[in-house]
């Protein structure tokens, strides 16, 4: 007779959920409201719906016998992919059951759960490819002079994209979070009397960002515009709201841009993001698929410079909780079979708790063998940016 083990599952889910939320400061700030749009996304190749609002106008006001036309207010939407979808199995023993009932979490337990938090966490963050909006740099870690001129910059980015000035977040890696301390506003955050920075050891706001850390920040590998014996240049005239750009590849070197490159023109200071791939040898010509649509009409042969380019660079972000969105999907096995008349117990348990405070669902299932149990966590999620305007890069040293 299989062995009833459903008693373990709100140990191994409580605990589970406790310790993958301190895994993935991320998702204290971000967008995870999007339960409805899940109810039918449960596999992989799904789409999830996010709203996004419209622009409106606000029109004069003229007293008259009757009520002008009213504008619609549609609002538009961004679809995220169902994109991640990965379980962390193991076994285990007698012994292993019996301190989960006792409130202890294994160590091969705290492991696959440290395992899966740093697997979403790295696939939530490659979505900074669609943001644009960049500062700092390749050639020094992040406040390396101990100024705060950079969290000045990158708030002022966010305003001029429009981002709400509440709501918003930084996430920085531990090379940046050491240069910080040096900084005098981020070093006073110690004396503000709140009990949670001196317990944490953390610097939770500063500059309008609640800050956090996080070891697992993505590197860009930057690509390159090509020719250093001459600039590579804009072929012909484009008109304000293209999404696609002519260019002249300079002499000598060939160009090589990849996605999430970041790259301006001469004339104006907006950045834009490439959205593929573009590849053309020296003189020859190239078509670079960029975003935001352009901002500022151009006449041809303004120079086209590509940010760090040609060396790679460390990601950090700081953005809006809009910027990005992770959706997690909410799979009740349980009830599925309680309509064929399976229980939970006699096949095993399959259960997901949902986190109140971050909406992350995990996935726990748990099925009896011999003299041990297969136990697996998993997480099947959603996740984007469809926001790109309410984020922004902060470049930092790559550092070994």
């Amino acid at each position: 007779m299989a062995q009833d083990v459903s008693s373990y599952v709100p140990q191994v889910l409580a605990m589970g959920l406790d310790a993958l939320r301190n895994n993935l400061p991320i998702l204290r700030y971000i967008n995870t409201s999007f339960q409805e749009a899940t109810d039918f996304a449960n596999q992989g190749g799904d789409t999830i719906d996010v709203p996004i609002p419209s622009d409106v106008a606000a029109n004069d006001v003229t007293p008259a016998s009757y009520a002008p036309a009213t504008q619609e207010l549609g609002t538009g939407k961004a679809q995220i992919p169902v994109n991640f979808w990965k379980e962390v199995p193991w076994r285990v023993t007698d012994r292993e059951l019996a301190k989960l009932a006792a409130g202890f979490m294994p160590t091969q337990l705290s492991e696959c759960i440290a395992t899966l938090s740093r697997e979403f966490a790295m696939h939530l963050m490659k979505a900074y490819v669609h943001s644009y909006g960049t500062i700092g740099g390749s050639t020094n870690i992040a406040f390396h002079d101990g100024a705060n001129t950079l969290a000045a910059q990158g708030r002022a980015r966010l305003t001029k994209q429009l981002a709400p000035a509440v709501n918003r977040f930084a996430i920085v890696s531990p090379d940046v979070t050491v240069n910080m301390a040096g900084v005098s506003t981020f070093s006073q955050a110690n004396t503000s009397g709140d009990p949670e920075v001196v317990a944490r050891g953390a610097i939770l706001r500063g500059h309008g960002f609640f800050w956090e850390e996080d070891q697992r920040m993505p590197i860009h590998e930057t690509g390159t515009a090509g020719g250093t014996g001459a600039d590579t240049v804009v072929n012909g005239a484009h008109l304000v709201g293209v999404s696609s750009i002519n260019a002249t590849v300079g002499a000598t070197n060939a160009m090589d841009l990849k996605v999430g490159d970041v790259i301006t023109f001469a004339g104006h200071s907006q950045q834009y993001v490439l959205t593929a791939a573009a590849a053309a040898s020296a003189t020859a010509a190239a078509t670079l698929a960029i975003a935001p649509k352009l901002k500022v009409a151009l006449a041809g042969a303004e120079a086209i410079t590509c940010f760090s380019d040609g060396t790679d660079y460390e990601v950090n972000i700081m953005a809006h909780r809009d910027a990005f969105a992770a959706a997690f999907i909410r799979t009740d096995m349980n009830t599925l079979l309680s309509k064929f008349g399976i229980t939970s117990t006699s096949v095993g348990v399959d259960e997901t708790l949902v986190d109140l405070e971050t909406g992350l669902a995990l996935r726990f299932i748990l099925k009896p063998e011999h003299y041990q149990v297969r136990t697996a966590l998993s997480i099947l999620a959603g996740t984007g940016m469809p926001r790109p305007a309410l984020a922004c890069r902060l470049a930092s040293k790559v550092v070994a």
